[in-house]
């Protein structure tokens, strides 16, 4: 149990299914939870849409704890749970709220009643706060920990903390958007003052922007007298960058505008802004923009959803008509000034930018951009194995061992029969990656194919290697199939590390099976292949006193009667030792 908010044992969920009006009223918890947090990224903290959303959630949970003493949340990687039930999903990993909890190793979160107004706010402004964050910079829990919230309690797991110490922590990204600090503070203004203002907005926008024309026809077609609207806008005057001052005017305008045309005019204008920081490579205010976008779509869909609805349109359609290869291109020619946001922006475009992701691992370019563009490969791969296994190329060697070095780490049974392309290839070590891939997996497929480079590929090698890493023991059929290996008449024309390698095998697989083909194998003679034969006899009796079974100290025995001189010698010697315990964990002789 993880000790640093709860020193206590965490407080478990109560057995059975919560009654469907509790689960409701859960539901509703949650949901505003979520808006809250989308409220607060979007708007400064004054704004009513933060204060109302807040409001609510406190009024809600307070009344819930009053009556249930506390709210135990589980969490799983796409949802948040109550007693074993569904109550709150979001599969977009970019923006989930239970993903941000989850990644962090957390498995339950407890309100306890006696919550006040001012903890729930600060945690929520932990919450909010950790979301700004990329995906591979936030850690929740620290944040939770630091802050030590008296009526919120969590659980993670002993072994996801130890775990941690042995990952390579990421860097953060350089930039961190706190909304709250963007505005402080509410004038009263005059109808004078708001047209002053209202012209000091269209002439800001005029200098830094060629679209200035269209934004004022979009100011103009508001309402003067919309007070709320311009005391919001003014609260932006502030020493900020443009893009950001940009962005705060135009969600708030989004946001307000409660007309369908002027709102779809608002939101052309956004993606022209959008246009121009994606031409210019800047991704910084790309993934803000999009991030920003989504968390409106959010908010206005419970109030507003032919709104919410042309905001998802205004996504989809930025997605669908992002120009590939004119990223790939802006990233070779060094236009990208943030990769991580370069790669954030991928995520959200899909399973379509690999390709991207693959070029940009194997052009070599700033060790910080290769290992951006590896885990964004194995981040997207996962759920597209197929596409990533057809970016693998013999002639492409480091982008072909980065993919197989992401299949043999996700453990997923459905990249083993991908790995078997490789068995056709010539490059020697891809195949040795392949091979050391294939030995992580439990499955008897994987040692299949373990099996068939033992049998068919030309480099001793390779043969070795996978002899090293197969299971036999997996399947009967394999170690049939490696005894009758051994048997082949080219068995003894092999070299010592080949012939011991395949003996091991037979060793880990089964010591029945081993010590009758080891019987054979000590009977074995010939004139022609005297040394080579003597040579496998002698591995013979070094895998038997390995096993060490009564059964393989029986076919020492029998060696040590029949055998001719030297190996009678060799297997009286192996009996010695099991017999007395003598040079017992030393490693035997070659």
């Amino acid at each position: 149990m993880d000790p640093r908010n709860n020193p206590q044992k965490p407080l478990e969920a109560k057995g059975g299914s919560p009654d469907p009006e509790t689960l409701k009223r859960v539901k509703e918890l949650f949901l505003l939870f979520a808006h809250a947090i989308s409220a607060t990224k979007l708007f400064p903290a004054h704004h009513a849409s933060v204060i109302n959303f807040q409001e609510e959630l406190y009024d809600k949970l307070t009344k819930f704890l009053e009556e249930h003493e506390e709210l135990n949340i589980g969490i799983q990687e796409n949802a948040f749970t109550y007693e074993g039930e569904i109550a709150y999903r979001d599969e977009n990993i970019l923006k989930s709220l239970p993903y941000l909890f989850f990644k962090d190793g957390m498995h339950k979160l407890t309100f306890l009643r006696d919550l006040d107004k001012a903890e729930l706010l600060a945690f929520l402004d932990v919450v909010r706060t950790v979301s700004l964050l990329p995906p591979d910079q936030h850690d929740i829990v620290e944040s939770l920990w630091e802050k030590d919230f008296p009526h919120s309690r969590y659980y993670v797991p002993d072994e996801f903390l130890e775990s941690r110490l042995a990952i390579h922590q990421k860097k953060a990204l350089d930039f961190k958007i706190d909304k709250a600090q963007m505005s402080q503070g509410k004038i009263e203004l005059t109808a004078e003052d708001r047209e002053v203002i209202h012209q000091k907005l269209t002439a800001r926008l005029q200098k830094e922007q060629k679209e200035a024309a269209d934004f004022a026809s979009l100011t103009d077609s508001l309402d003067k007298g919309d007070s709320s609207l311009i005391e919001s806008m003014l609260s932006y005057e502030r020493d900020i960058s443009t893009a950001l001052d940009f962005l705060g005017l135009i969600f708030e305008l989004l946001y307000t505008e409660d007309r369908l045309e002027p709102f779809k005019k608002a939101l052309s204008f956004v993606e022209k802004r959008y246009q121009e920081w994606l031409k210019k490579g800047d991704f910084t205010y790309v993934a803000i923009s999009i991030r920003q976008m989504e968390d409106l779509a959010q908010i206005l869909s419970l109030n507003a959803p032919e709104r919410a609805l042309e905001v998802e349109k205004f996504l989809k359609t930025i997605i669908d008509q992002c120009p590939l290869e004119a990223l790939l291109e802006m990233a070779r020619q060094g236009q990208i000034k943030d990769f991580k946001s370069f790669f954030e922006f991928l995520r959200r475009l899909g399973s379509k930018t690999l390709s991207i992701g693959a070029e940009l691992l194997e052009d070599g370019l700033d060790p910080e951009v290769r290992s951006a563009a590896f885990e964004f490969l194995e981040e997207m791969g996962k759920d597209h194995l197929d596409l990533l296994a057809n970016l693998a190329q013999e002639q492409k060697p480091f982008i072909t061992k980065a993919i197989i070095a992401i299949f043999s780490h996700l453990q997923d049974q459905k990249a083993i029969p991908f790995l078997a392309k490789f068995l056709s290839y010539k490059n020697k070590d891809i195949k040795i990656e392949v091979i050391e891939a294939l030995g992580r997996f439990s499955d008897t497929v994987a040692h299949k194919i373990l099996l068939e480079f033992m049998r068919e590929d030309k480099d001793e090698d390779i043969r070795t290697a996978a002899a090293e890493k197969i299971h036999l023991s997996l399947d009967k059929d394999l170690m049939n199939a490696a005894v009758h290996l051994a048997l082949a008449k080219n068995f003894h024309a092999k070299s010592l590390r080949e012939k011991e390698a395949l003996l091991k095998a037979l060793e880990r697989g089964g010591s029945d099976e081993a010590c009758d083909f080891l019987r054979v194998l000590l009977k074995k003679s010939g004139f022609l292949k005297k040394a080579k034969i003597e040579e496998s006899r002698l591995c013979a009796v070094r895998s038997l006193e390995t096993i060490a079974t009564p059964k393989a100290v029986e076919v020492l025995r029998g060696g040590a009667g029949r055998a001719k001189k030297k190996i009678k010698s060799a297997c009286r010697e192996a009996l010695e030792r099991l017999t007395t315990g003598k040079d017992a964990g030393k490693e035997r002789p070659s």
